[in-house]
């Protein structure tokens, strides 16, 4: 992989953590990140705290609003995708975050490993913004919203705030 492609990869994700960073501290939350030891190890973006004490794990999916399915990647390269890692006991927060349509859905672990994802359609395929091999199964968008435990939309303003409301 190229530093360019690296480069796009990253500023994608990172665009769906910053959407999530500024939801929480819209909230009055305090956002912590993670070390770089918590996200390889543990698998999660950051900590906030507030009303609740939450582990935020964001996932960005650019093509969820074209195709109408969110992938839930099982495998990546050699190794194993993030539905895979989940512990039976995690208590991670995933947010899920659709660019195109402006959503996030959040969606705790255990509900994830509930989704039964032999009945889903199965997909391998190369990413074309980095070159990686990834496979996972297309969970239909209404199927995955149901299992969401709350959904919001945002808009971004002419300077670059974003505005948030529950869906």
């Amino acid at each position: 992989m190229t530093n360019s492609e690296r480069s796009k990869s990253f500023a994608k994700g990172n665009f769906g953590e910053k959407v999530v960073k500024e939801f929480f501290l819209s909230k009055k939350y305090e956002v912590i990140p993670a070390t770089l030891d918590q996200q390889i190890n543990e698998s999660w973006d950051f900590r906030v705290v507030g009303k609740k004490d939450l582990l935020i794990e964001v996932k960005t999916d650019y093509a969820a609003a074209k195709t109408g399915n969110i992938f839930l990647e099982t495998e990546v390269g050699d190794g194993l995708g993030f539905i895979r890692k989940i512990k039976p006991n995690s208590k991670i927060v995933f947010a899920f975050v659709f660019p195109q349509s402006q959503q996030i859905g959040f969606i705790d672990a255990q509900m994830l490993l509930c989704i039964e994802l032999e009945k889903l359609h199965f997909r391998k395929f190369t990413h074309k913004s980095n070159n990686y091999t990834a496979g996972g199964y297309l969970c239909p968008w209404a199927d995955f919203f149901s299992a969401c435990f709350t959904r919001y939309c945002f808009e971004i303003e002419q300077d670059g705030l974003k505005t948030f409301w529950k869906d």
